[in-house]
This record gives structure tokens, C-alpha cells and sequence, in this order.
């Protein structure tokens, strides 16, 4: 008989990993709740990732966390270059506006960067996991990212007067126009934020903001 040693042989033995009778319990209580018009939602995303509220009701470990959420970034860098690569841009006849078409990226590109994220959320989560966190992202998951690239869009910035340049940093008034088919705006969310902002929040305008555009200027 070979004996192994201790901690080969304590990890031959370890029971399989199972989810906890508080998970069960949890997740009982949220599907019992629901006949009854109580309906759990939490986005699947946030601006960092996958939602830490939504991780921490699914009990996964810190290794597991990470790995979703890495992968969760590496879909949006994907996606990021690949907008960056095929968006244009120009300013208004008078000068005064900075405008950035992004349009939808590649399907194929598009279908890649969605099956990859999902391969890596399905091989983290259990069957039951894989469930519940199905029924508690709805469709958030399914659109995020602007639709894995697909979403098309418009940046319209507020450019500053030119003049004489301060070492003050500027502030961009700018809205981000969603289109629909037609090319047409279906909705907008306005932002101000100076360079260091826009870099964090919205890497493809940062992209097109010029050195010229980031000095603060005056009448």
C-alpha cells in the first residue's frame, strides 16, 4: 500500500467543493419571495467590474472573484481598442465642439469578446451559481458593455476659448449621445470632467482629446 503524504493526502480526501446551507437557504428565500411581486435585481457590472455585491451573494472566494473580474476587464479593453480603431472624429464648423462618432464594432469581434467572458463565468460557477446569478442580473448581463461594442454612439464636447494658457486644468462639458439604427440620438448622459477624468471614465474619448485641447485657456 502507497501512503501519501500529508498534504497530498489531505487533498485527496477533501470533499468536493459544494455550495453552503446559507447559500441554499439565500437562495430559497429570494425565489419564494418572487409570487409575491419582490423581485432581487443587481446590475451585473459596475465601472469596476462585476458587481462586488452580487460576488459576495454568490460566495465565491477571492480567487474566483478575481478571476471574473479580470476577465471582466480584459472585455472591456477589448472592446475599447476595438471602438478606438474604428471611431472618427472632427470638429464643428465654428470650432467650438469636439465630435466623435463610435460606431458599432466587428459582430465576429464582438461574438468573441462576449464567448470568452462567458466560458470564464461558466467555468467559475457551479450549475447553482450559474443559476441564480442568471436570475438575478436579468439582462444587465447580456447588454453590458454597450452590447459587447455593438450599442453605437456619439461624443459631443464643449471645447475651450482660445487664448492666452493657465496651468489650471480644464474641465470638459461633454455629452455621450446614444443612437439608434437609424444613426439617430435615442437617449444622452452629460458628464464634466477634467483629462484625468475622461481617461478613468471614458478611455475612447480620451483617445481624441489633443495635447492643445488639454491646457486651459482664456478669452
Amino acid at each position: 500500500m502507497v501512503t501519501l503524504p500529508t498534504p497530498l493526502k489531505e487533498r485527496a480526501e477533501a470533499p468536493a467543493p459544494r455550495t453552503t446551507d446559507a447559500f441554499t437557504r439565500r437562495t430559497e428565500a429570494i425565489r419564494e419571495l418572487k409570487p409575491f411581486g419582490f423581485m432581487l435585481y443587481i446590475r451585473a457590472f459596475t465601472r469596476d467590474g462585476f458587481d462586488p455585491k452580487l460576488l459576495s451573494l454568490l460566495e465565491l472566494t477571492p480567487e474566483q472573484s478575481s478571476r471574473l473580474n479580470e476577465a471582466a476587464h480584459k472585455a472591456e479593453r477589448d472592446i475599447v481598442a476595438a471602438r478606438i480603431a474604428g471611431a472618427s472624429s472632427h470638429t464643428s464648423e465654428d470650432g467650438r465642439k469636439l465630435i466623435v462618432d463610435v460606431p458599432p464594432i466587428d459582430i465576429s469581434t464582438s461574438r468573441g469578446i462576449y464567448d470568452q467572458l462567458f466560458n470564464t463565468l461558466r467555468t467559475t460557477l457551479s450549475p447553482e451559481k450559474q443559476q441564480l446569478f442568471n436570475e438575478l442580473t436579468g439582462e444587465s448581463y447580456e447588454v453590458g458593455f454597450d452590447r459587447y461594442g455593438l450599442n453605437p454612439f456619439r461624443y459631443e464636447v464643449e471645447l475651450p476659448a482660445t487664448g492666452q494658457t493657465t496651468d489650471s486644468p480644464v474641465y470638459f462639458s461633454y455629452k455621450r449621445l446614444y443612437l439608434d439604427a437609424t444613426g439617430n440620438g435615442s437617449g444622452w448622459a452629460g458628464s464634466n470632467l477634467d483629462y484625468n477624468g475622461i481617461k478613468k471614465h471614458d478611455p475612447i474619448l480620451c483617445h481624441f482629446i489633443t495635447p492643445e485641447m488639454r491646457s486651459k485657456l482664456k478669452e
